[in-house]
């Protein structure tokens, strides 16, 4: 440099260095808001599944147990994309629905449809497991053996995300109601 100001070739070096660190700058903040909407996006499947356990856990828990053989029980039947079971308004069902990558999951309990939005995961689907030997199936009931559910399980590409227990056998203190289709509390003697 001299005691005129600066060259033409050090004023572009300048600029250049300039536009090195915003493009750089640029890359970093879009990075950070890929990362933030990720996080975002799993923190939103994660309350969906809450709320799909909250709507189908309590009908299940309270309409079973599940065995093979109707034996004077509530039954269940479903495979890997759909479980109908007896409820309090005569026929509930879990369904997922839609394409791998888009799936929601729509639970019929004969007020309502919700549908719980479970995008991002891919290969969604039901498997169900024996309280017999843990064992998981695709179907239920299972044409092998006499048994009992335990759980049914939401599983992404083979991974648990989301288990629902089922009751395997009814509590103790029950009466089951027949009218209803669920356990009430006995009456203490």
């Amino acid at each position: 440099m001299n005691d005129h100001g600066y060259t033409l070739t050090e004023m572009l070096v300048a600029l250049v260095m300039v536009g090195l660190a915003m493009s750089g700058m640029s890359l970093a903040a879009r990075s950070v808001a890929h990362a933030e909407r990720r996080v975002r996006g799993q923190h939103d499947v994660g309350l969906q599944l809450d709320r799909l356990r909250n709507s189908v856990g309590a009908d299940l828990i309270d309409n079973g147990p599940y065995p093979t053989a109707d034996q004077g029980h509530a039954t269940l039947r479903g495979d890997n994309r759909s479980a109908r079971f007896d409820c309090q308004a005569a026929r509930c069902e879990l369904a997922l629905e839609g394409a791998p990558g888009r799936q929601a999951a729509v639970v019929a309990d004969g007020k309502a449809h919700p549908t719980f939005s479970l995008a991002g995961l891919p290969a969604l689907a039901l498997s169900y497991v024996s309280a017999l030997d843990g064992r998981l199936t695709d179907a239920w009931p299972p044409a092998d053996r006499s048994d009992r559910l335990a759980a049914i399980v939401l599983t992404n590409l083979a991974t648990p995300v989301l288990v629902l227990p089922t009751p395997v056998q009814q509590p103790p203190n029950c009466v089951f109601d027949a009218s209803l289709h669920r356990c009430r509390p006995a009456s203490p003697s």
